[in-house]
């Protein structure tokens, strides 16, 4: 609902003359993300290891070879890997695995729109490949994969542009024929070509004047029921619970200083957790125009607690993030923040009691032209 409003949000923008899609213009799009986990238990017999790291790249460029009309092509790389570990003063032992993917993909659009609106289909190839290693400490195990596809791929979507550079896309997929689309993307595209240069648009925010208020947040509840109907086995069920208010402050223009507080809580007919926290943030909005870069950091720190209903055993966790972040605003009318996050750096850790001996970090970073998108609303 949230990619819906926004879109109604943006028709009533004022509009103006664009020629993005004329021969020689361009479009390109991209996302680039790691990720890594790394837990360490030093117990009195045995010591254990996991570490994980994910990493990909996705690239996509377009050019308009005539009028409305955009031959482009799109590359996808990634990795993973996976390393278990556990030492005994008698034995070790490993095992690794190793995941390799790739895709190439090209594509046809045909555009259609006039102002800031176009909307398109599209048609194209997708070519795949994947490779799997599996490494054990007996090489006997070891064993490899290879995968390769074709696929038919076919979009359908619009875009809406904020300024002569930056676009809004919003698109359908699907790979069969009839067509069942099957996701669905919102994301930012960036435009290049002589006619993409533009004076910006000067204005003077209400939203980041000193002393404005903005609230947030986020709620969630969902239940899971699995019912066995065989003697002896009791059905299971699973609910969770999750609220994440926020408020901010705008200390001077366009220094906004926040905070929220997360508290989250699930059972099932195993066990049940819940945890609680506390989240300051420091947010700076650059440039005098409507869409206006931003860049953030925060610290999130978290306390909770897992009980296990078959033996009433508990265990205390803590965990803390450090995480900065920057992307772009477009401040709607005179009350709202639409808010793009392009980039972002985290590393956090997980504190157990002392004497379960385990060491836990993780952290990532991302880089992203498909973000997540937020609207938050200012008390002026």
């Amino acid at each position: 609902m949230k990619k819906l409003f926004l879109l109604a949000i943006l028709i009533i923008l004022p509009a103006f003359g664009y020629t993005q899609t004329q021969k020689g213009q361009g479009i390109w799009t991209g996302v680039a993300t790691f990720n890594f986990v790394s837990n360490k238990t030093d117990q009195t017999q045995m010591t254990t290891l996991y570490r994980e790291s994910q990493s990909g790249l996705t690239f996509s460029r377009g050019v308009f070879v005539k009028d409305n009309w955009l031959v482009g092509a799109g590359l996808y790389v990634g990795q993973s890997i996976t390393y278990n570990e556990s030492k005994t003063t008698n034995q070790s032992q490993y095992n690794r695995s190793t995941n390799y993917l790739g895709n190439l993909d090209g594509f046809v659009r045909r555009y259609w729109g006039k102002d800031r609106w176009r909307f398109f289909l599209s048609g194209g190839l997708s070519l795949g490949y994947g490779l799997a290693n599996y490494d054990y400490q007996d090489d006997k195990n070891d064993s490899k994969q290879t995968d390769f596809s074709i696929i038919p791929t076919f979009q359908a979507g619009g875009n809406y542009y904020l300024t002569r550079r930056i676009g809004v896309e919003a698109a359908v997929y699907s790979n069969a024929v009839p067509l069942s689309f099957s996701s669905f993307t919102l994301g930012l595209v960036i435009l290049t070509g002589e006619n993409s240069i533009g004076s910006s648009e000067s204005y003077e925010a209400p939203q980041t004047a000193k002393g404005s208020w903005v609230i947030g947040g986020s709620f969630r509840f969902g239940t899971i029921g699995f019912q066995t109907n065989r003697p002896g086995v009791d059905d299971e069920h699973t609910k969770s619970f999750a609220i994440n208010p926020s408020a901010g402050w705008f200390i001077k223009k366009n220094l906004l200083l926040g905070i929220s507080i997360p508290f989250q809580f699930s059972s099932n007919n195993a066990s049940s957790s819940f945890a609680y926290g506390i989240n300051p943030y420091l947010k700076k909005y650059i440039s005098g125009n409507r869409l206006r870069p931003f860049i953030a950091g925060d610290i999130d720190f978290l306390t909770g607690q897992n009980k296990n209903k078959g033996n009433n055993s508990k265990n205390n966790i803590q965990k803390a993030t450090l995480s900065a972040s920057t992307g772009l605003a477009y401040l709607l009318g005179e009350d709202f923040i639409l808010e793009a996050t392009l980039g972002s750096i985290y590393i956090g850790r997980n504190f157990y009691p002392k004497e379960s001996n385990v060491n836990s970090w993780n952290g990532g970073v991302t880089a992203s032209l498909q973000p997540r998108f937020t609207i938050q609303y200012v008390f002026n």
